[in-house]
C-alpha cells in the first residue's frame, strides 16, 4: 500500500475516534527488531479500527439505555 493511502485511511479513522498521542506511538514502535515500516501502519490501523468498533459499540448501548429510560419513565 502506498504511504498516501496509510495516511488517509489513519486520518480519517483518528477523525472519528479518541486515541492519545502515547497510543499512536505504542502501535507505530516495531514489535521486533527487523519489524518494517507497513507492518508498523498496518498495526496502527489495526488498533484504530478495534477503537472505532469499541467506541461504536458504546455508542449503541448509551443509546439502548436512553431508549429504555424513556420508556421507564
Amino acid at each position: 500500500m502506498e504511504d498516501g493511502n496509510f495516511r488517509k485511511i489513519i486520518l480519517v479513522i483518528l477523525e472519528e475516534i479518541d486515541m492519545t498521542p502515547a497510543d499512536v506511538v505504542e502501535n507505530l514502535m516495531p514489535k521486533t527488531s527487523y519489524g518494517d515500516p507497513e507492518g508498523c501502519l498496518n498495526s496502527l490501523i489495526g488498533a484504530l479500527k478495534t477503537t472505532k468498533l469499541k467506541k461504536t459499540d458504546e455508542d449503541q448501548e448509551i443509546l439502548k439505555n436512553r431508549k429504555e429510560d424513556r420508556l421507564i419513565i
